[in-house]
């Protein structure tokens, strides 16, 4: 009965003291023997909220991570097979998404879309709130999608404010708003601790960086090769009316929205209104072929970093396609223009 007792005391101690610490430990077990001394990965969000990546090797299916994480992270375990094992070959990785928190959880495996996670609240948060989402959305397409989407996360968070959840959920709100609008009001209900977190933290720099860069504010300067290599820079425009357009390749929203860019520009009858591409494309070959297809012949810039450069993070880029109109003293005067409407609106603005 002693034994028992103390075990019990060292289980309690063990989470008590890896909520103290933030840390996580993460254990589980694959049921499928083909994953067995396969490899396993956990991706997750650390301190500085870089995604990180631990790799570990399946021991008969167990495995245990230890971490930190800024309160909460979303997560996912990559599985891959023990490509060794002669009953493995049909095996296919496969990935678990889940909400990792700073306490000992347990998930249980038994392949892909079958896993069950214990041992932390936010997951049943989270599985709560994917319950009500889908059953809330499921009828609706294109824009009312959205927008029911928009109204079932702002209602999660108007009434669950004390939920490290929420406050993920309202983190990756900001993260896609492109204006700041009442999100400063909504910030405030957060208690001054999941403010000072690493993930509120996070959330104030993105708030301010929507704020600066906006209607009526000047547009961040920027210093870009072009597909020649020549060096393009915000300056070479003053005096002239400069649309710039971020998107790449592989975005089928871009692509779409290039057809009436391509109006725009063959449309527009003000010498003073320039067109100028900025590509967030690694692979120099896709966009140069998408710009032929797409009859593109306006300039375009790119480094072929992705979204890792730093005209992004001062223009506050997270999702392409996005676009600003910048007045001849470098002011921008609108942003977002798209659709059939396009043409009209630059007219509207520009002459």
């Amino acid at each position: 009965m002693k034994q028992i007792i103390i075990l019990i005391l060292s289980a309690l101690c063990i989470n008590s003291l890896d909520a103290q610490e933030n840390k996580f430990r993460l254990t589980g077990q694959v049921a499928d023997t083909c994953y067995w001394n396969g490899q396993i990965i956990l991706q997750y969000k650390e301190q500085t909220q870089k995604n990180r990546f631990d790799t570990l090797k399946l021991k008969k299916g167990s495995f245990q991570f230890v971490g930190t994480i800024p309160i909460i992270s979303r997560a996912i375990l990559h599985v891959k097979p023990n490509t060794e094992k002669t009953n493995a070959t049909q095996a296919r990785a496969f990935s678990c998404y889940f909400i990792l928190e700073n306490t000992h959880m347990h998930i249980k495996i038994d392949g892909p879309d079958k896993f069950l996670v214990s041992g932390s609240k936010i997951n049943d948060e989270h599985l709560a709130f994917l319950s009500g989402y889908r059953a809330k959305v499921k009828e609706y397409k294109g824009i009312e999608f959205l927008q029911k989407e928009k109204a079932f996360t702002d209602s999660f968070i108007r009434l669950n404010p004390q939920s490290a959840y929420s406050l993920l959920l309202f983190g990756e709100k900001v993260g896609s708003a492109k204006q700041v609008h009442s999100l400063r009001e909504e910030f405030d209900v957060f208690s001054a601790e999941f403010k000072s977190s690493p993930i509120g933290i996070e959330i104030q720099k993105k708030l301010e960086k929507i704020s600066t860069v906006t209607v009526g504010k000047q547009a961040p300067q920027f210093s870009l090769p072009d597909l020649k290599g020549n060096t393009v820079q915000l300056s070479d425009y003053k005096g002239k009316y400069l649309f710039l357009h971020f998107w790449a390749s592989w975005c089928i929203p871009c692509r779409e929205e290039n057809i009436y860019l391509l109006n725009a520009y063959q449309s527009k009858n003000n010498e003073n209104l320039v067109f100028l591409g900025i590509s967030v494309d690694d692979d120099k070959k896709g966009l140069e072929n998408a710009i032929v297809k797409d009859k593109i012949t306006w300039q375009q810039l790119a480094t072929f970093i992705g979204f890792d450069q730093p005209i992004m993070h001062d223009f506050g880029i997270r999702g392409v396609p996005r676009n600003f109109l910048i007045d001849p003293n470098g002011k921008i005067i609108a942003m977002d223009l798209r659709g059939p409407g396009l043409l009209k609106k630059l007219k509207e603005v520009v002459e």
